[in-house]
């Protein structure tokens, strides 16, 4: 299938490029958060006071459907089954 330029939600007048673009980094994402090697909350205590970090990560069924909706744009969908009757 053919690029397909986005004509709702947030990709609305992105490049066929920019959507694979975004694809890669998204799919990125998505294996860094199932491997989880990013910390959620670090927190820590020297001389000077207590430090505190937090990673708000993204959510992974999130991160699926809008690399799922990129696909779909990029008309690279799931391809359904074709029936055949004889």
């Amino acid at each position: 299938m053919a690029f397909t330029p986005p004509t709702s939600g947030a990709l609305v007048g992105m490049t066929e490029a920019q959507l694979r673009a975004h694809r890669t980094r998204l799919q990125d994402a998505l294996v860094a958060l199932v491997a989880s090697d990013k910390p959620v909350e670090l927190s820590y205590s020297q001389g000077d006071g207590a430090r505190q970090v937090k990673y708000r990560g993204g959510d992974e069924g999130t991160i699926r459907a809008l690399i799922t909706e990129i696909n779909g744009w990029l008309g690279e969908g799931r391809r359904r089954a074709v029936g055949i009757r004889f």
